[in-house]
């Protein structure tokens, strides 16, 4: 098998910040940093994409290149930018987009925790019990806990190929309206012929009308 550096280089990065969140005590977020990263990155690469289009095409009418080949190479690289820009912006950036989610869920479970334990401590002297809250999230951690020991790493795979499948189509579904008008710009337009004068027409046949009387 073929050793790409750049790929390889870019799932270490994007294998570092999982030990990241591990380190921190975090790892339930990495799958959600990885899906809202791509989800993300995927939608303002679509919104970069979209003044390039632009750009391109007040171009051509700017410089009169309506009808030309040059129009038509314009507007192949616009047809392909509109896939490729969002693609590179995700491929570049993901490392940094799951970086920056868990670096904010990091401050966010702070702020929760420490808020949650005051609380859990008011409710304990005061019922010397656990809050509500406390038991409600030991139970329903237990139920994911048990969940998840029941799925195989295959099962656990097959999810997460599943979840960013559907996030790429529901990308693509958003853009297809843009995608259909960039090719119906594309097409060229039938003009239907015009008849001329010049066309020969059909004789009209002679018609011949006999007075005499029978006799």
């Amino acid at each position: 098998m073929y050793n790409i550096p750049l790929l390889t280089n870019k799932i270490k990065k994007i294998k570092e910040t999982k030990r990241m969140a591990q380190e921190k005590n975090i790892s339930g977020s990495w799958y959600q940093g990885l899906i809202y990263s791509i989800t993300g990155l995927f939608f303002i690469g679509t919104l970069i994409s979209l003044p390039i289009a632009i750009g391109l095409d007040y171009i051509i009418v700017e410089f009169d290149l309506n009808g030309t080949v040059i129009e038509d190479q314009i507007i192949n690289v616009m047809n392909v930018g509109v896939f490729l820009i969002p693609i590179a912006f995700v491929f570049r950036f993901i490392e940094n987009g799951i970086k920056l989610y868990l670096l904010t869920m990091e401050k966010i479970n702070k702020v929760i925790f420490n808020g949650w334990q005051k609380l859990d401590m008011w409710y304990f002297k005061k019922y010397r019990r656990h809050s509500p809250l406390t038991d409600g999230y030991s139970k329903i951690n237990d139920k994911a806990g048990k969940l998840s020991s029941k799925l195989s790493k295959n099962q656990k795979k097959l999810i997460k190929i599943t979840l960013i499948v559907i996030l790429v189509s529901v990308n693509l579904y958003w853009k297809a309206p843009m995608i259909e008008e960039l090719i119906a710009t594309n097409q060229p337009e039938i003009i239907p012929e015009v008849e001329s004068d010049n066309q020969i027409k059909p004789e009209t046949p002679e018609i011949i009308i006999n007075i005499n009387k029978g006799g």
